[in-house]
């Protein structure tokens, strides 16, 4: 049997020291400006949205666009406009994706013609009224339309929202500085039944992408999406989705049934593995990762778990079910299935994310000005405001995670593959270098060799890969980190166990991994396995980098 490794990576809050100023072992290539083929870390942003995505309009977030969202994580200062503010990056970011809604996508930018018929609708009049009040009842009424699957006929205009797409696009390309600044095109599909979200981010590894988004109104099934996806394949477009927010999917994010109620099949798996290569761990509407009442023994899976309403109410009593819902449930569920059908539906890499739809990825702590406009625009909403039709009240919302991803250069192919292998992990915001890898033969003092990035890529495999087959004589597990300037971390493996033949039993093992490297060589017979970090400290700000 293959034995099944890969890390999706939280680490979460701990003290980093100048993730980008200097290159770590096995980083040359960063600043050489030459491909590296040992890797160097990438870090940056694959969840945000502008005034394009129709609710962050609708929050008041009328002048902040895509050209702001690139040039805020480039680290140029930008203008707040619903503040007034200027901001800037202490570190920018080395890519960015911005993913606006495709539903409605782009509707509202019609309201700078004075003709345009939609200065009369109810909508329209609610939003503008700078009232939080009606702007929180028509964000309510507009999520209807997403959870009923109807769409309100006069934002749906495809024709406009085609033009938007095609604008859009060419913002993506145009701030792509490849080696410096890299872009992705992506869109967000915004399924959300029933309140329930489903929501899943698109990317491309071209740079002309689709001639149309795909919306929830299209189909809110992700197996439509699957669809959707290999027919941009078939037309040259290399595509995947990224699940975000399974935390308030009401369970269903990854539910052991497909759309029909009918249990996960063979083909099921093989069409998730392939289509969602990733799931965003953490985000300004908390954790993702796991509960309390998933992980009884883990001192750490409170950490930013506030955030449980579902999106579209304003209803305090209205909590997501946590059953399926959380990521490191998923990931061991996957290891069930790839036993019993041979395919693993959740076979996930990992990553970050700010879901900010102001246009600034505020994952910045001394940064943070809210998320969602007119909600939480000022400290006093952010500390007393109500509870609202995002699912929470501001104050359960968090700084943005981010995604680090490791590639040979900071191009869009480079960074789309490197998230495609899932060489990846996510962080609650501060910028951490880590790397991880797992092999069987590795030497004892490995982690003290200057060559030990090339020898570990040579003689095992990194984050995101899977182990292949254990040799025929008896040898240990190795695991092998490299941390930078990072004060300690706990590494928490969780494998099936092979005793009694049970595929449910699990164990649980953690390794303390102190500054620098450290070699884990702990199991003879794991069945398979997975792994992920979390930190051995509680949460503690994130310090600037300068």
């Amino acid at each position: 049997m293959k034995s099944l490794l890969r890390l999706p990576m939280l680490c979460l809050a701990m003290l980093a020291g100048n993730a980008l100023a200097a290159d770590s072992a096995g980083e040359a290539g960063r600043s050489s400006g030459k491909p590296n083929p040992l890797n160097n870390v990438y870090f940056g942003e694959q969840h945000l949205h502008t005034t394009t995505s129709v609710d962050a309009y609708m929050q008041g977030n009328t002048k902040n666009t895509i050209e702001d969202a690139f040039n805020y994580n480039k680290g140029k200062p930008v203008k707040k406009w619903i503040t007034g503010e200027t901001l800037q990056r202490r570190t920018p970011y080395d890519w960015t994706a911005v993913t606006d809604h495709a539903e409605y996508m782009g509707i509202f930018g019609q309201l700078s013609d004075p003709k345009s018929p939609l200065i009369s609708d109810d909508y329209v009049k609610a939003m503008k009224s700078g009232d939080p009040d009606k702007v929180d009842a028509a964000f309510v009424r507009l999520a209807d339309t997403l959870t009923s699957g109807k769409p309100y006929a006069p934002f749906n205009d495809k024709k406009i929202i085609r033009s938007v797409w095609e604008k859009h696009k060419k913002a993506i390309n145009d701030a792509y500085e490849p080696g410096k600044f890299t872009t992705l095109i992506a869109f967000e599909w915004t399924s959300m039944p029933g309140n329930q979200n489903l929501h899943r981010n698109v990317f491309f590894r071209d740079d002309q992408g689709p001639d149309m988004v795909f919306s929830a109104f299209d189909s809110d099934r992700p197996e439509d999406l699957w669809t959707y996806l290999q027919a941009q394949r078939d037309a040259g477009h290399e595509t995947f989705s990224i699940s975000h927010n399974g935390n308030i999917s009401n369970s269903l994010m990854f539910e052991p049934v497909d759309s029909d109620g009918m249990p996960i099949s063979k083909r099921y798996a093989e069409l998730r593995a392939k289509n969602e290569v990733a799931s965003e761990i953490i985000q300004v509407k908390s954790s993702s990762d796991t509960h309390p009442a998933l992980s009884p023994n883990d001192e750490f899976a409170d950490f930013e778990l506030l955030f449980n309403g579902l999106i579209g109410t304003n209803d305090p009593t209205v909590t997501s079910r946590i059953d399926y819902g959380f990521i490191r449930h998923a990931l061991i569920s996957g290891l069930r299935y790839q036993e019993e059908l041979g395919a693993n539906p959740f076979k996930l890499g990992i990553v970050g994310g700010a879901d900010a739809h102001t246009a600034f990825s505020i994952n910045e702590e001394f940064n943070f000005t809210g998320p969602h406009n007119v909600f939480d625009d000022t400290p006093k909403k952010r500390i007393d405001g109500p509870v609202n039709s995002t699912g929470a009240s501001p104050l359960a919302l968090s700084s943005a995670g981010a995604t680090a991803v490791w590639a040979p250069e900071n191009t869009r192919e480079e960074i789309f593959d490197g998230l495609q292998r899932k060489e990846s992990y996510g962080t609650s915001g501060t910028l951490i270098r880590l790397r991880f890898f797992g092999g069987w033969g590795y030497s004892k003092n490995l982690d003290k060799d200057k060559e030990f990035v090339a020898r570990a890529y040579k003689g095992g495999v990194p984050m995101g890969a899977d182990l292949p087959p254990k040799p025929g004589r008896p040898r240990r597990l190795s695991l092998l980190s490299g941390l930078s300037r990072t004060r300690r971390v706990v590494i928490l493996i969780v494998f099936k166990s092979s005793r009694a033949g049970t595929t449910e039993a699990m164990v649980e093992k953690k390794f303390m991994m102190l500054r620098g490297r450290i070699i884990a060589s702990q199991m003879r017979k794991p069945a398979s396995f997975h792994l992920w970090a979390i930190p051995s400290i509680s949460r503690t700000p994130a310090i600037p980098i300068t």
